[in-house]
């Protein structure tokens, strides 16, 4: 199951067209914000938990920082793998992300081409 984090309802939209459209068939869920997304961690079930973690940097209520930050220092929640997808092209944000604990950082694309490269490499994961 991918979760994806994003406080863009049209954001959210592109990447699961972009899934559809490129074979995936498994589950989504979509999390506005990155209290919600924690909260949700935390009460879920372990065989519930995502495989992988799409998540924006800039949300209201807790930054994908945070939420990073948070899932890195949980036992329980730090195996999953998460991925940055960012409107930020500062590379100190991305060296950030990276010393935080995740796994990949995408800049948010400007195109469906792209969203179709981040689905298929996604899909290959599983």
């Amino acid at each position: 199951m991918i979760w994806l984090t994003d406080d863009d309802n049209e954001d959210l939209e592109m990447f699961q067209d972009a899934l559809q459209r490129n074979g995936y068939s498994g589950e989504t869920r979509y999390v506005s914000d990155g209290a919600l997304l924690m909260d949700l961690l935390k009460s879920s079930p372990r065989k519930s938990l995502p495989a992988v973690i799409i998540l924006d940097l800039n949300m209201h209520s807790k930054t994908g920082f945070e939420v990073l930050t948070d899932m890195k220092a949980s036992r329980a929640l730090a195996g999953i793998p998460v991925i940055i997808l960012s409107g930020s092209s500062n590379k100190d944000d991305e060296a950030k992300c990276m010393v935080l604990g995740c796994d990949r950082y995408w800049q948010k694309p400007s195109s469906i081409h792209d969203y179709d490269a981040m689905a298929k490499y996604l899909i290959t994961l599983f």
